[in-house]
């Protein structure tokens, strides 16, 4: 059921777990540069059926999350679930209860996956209670909050966005 703006983002994470907060800062940067009656902005913990719900309500999303899969910190992974599955070796990496993993199979099981989904994975090297973030993740997620602005450019058609 789709019921907000086109697009959606969302950032998952922990603030309080270092570079674990990494999907949830990318939310933070972008919520207030990007026009809200297109693009809608959320963060969360990463709990399966909760983004199950969110992730059904616009065509478009973008998910955001902190990954650990044993590259270098800092590493920008973009997964277009369009065109490639998710890597075997990411699963059950997050720290979210079900996770972002178990929510994606469940939305795909139930039709509910959105016509565009994109991944961006940030590699982490510190999830420690009370860890600040990297400053290799920081980096990153100057990175992805631009790669994201430029892939929601290319995603809007021109009459959306007044310009036509």
């Amino acid at each position: 059921m789709i019921d907000g703006p086109p697009i959606m983002i969302i950032g998952i994470g922990n603030l309080d777990r270092g570079d674990d907060a990494a999907g949830r800062l990318v939310a933070r940067a972008l919520r207030y540069k990007l026009p809200s009656h297109i693009v809608g902005v959320c963060e969360m913990s990463g709990e399966a059926l909760g983004l199950v719900e969110k992730m059904k309500r616009a065509p478009t999303v973008f998910v955001i999350d902190a990954c650990l899969s044993g590259k270098k910190a800092g590493e920008i992974r973009r997964i277009d679930l369009r065109h490639e599955a998710l890597p075997s070796q990411q699963r059950d990496v997050s720290s979210h209860g079900f996770g972002l993993l178990a929510a994606l199979d469940l939305a795909s099981i139930l039709g509910q996956l959105p016509e565009i989904c994109i991944i961006y994975a940030i590699e982490g090297e510190n999830y420690s209670l009370g860890a600040a973030v990297s400053s290799s993740v920081q980096q990153a997620i100057e990175k992805v909050v631009s790669r994201i602005e430029e892939d929601i450019i290319n995603c809007i058609p021109m009459k959306e966005t007044g310009h036509a």
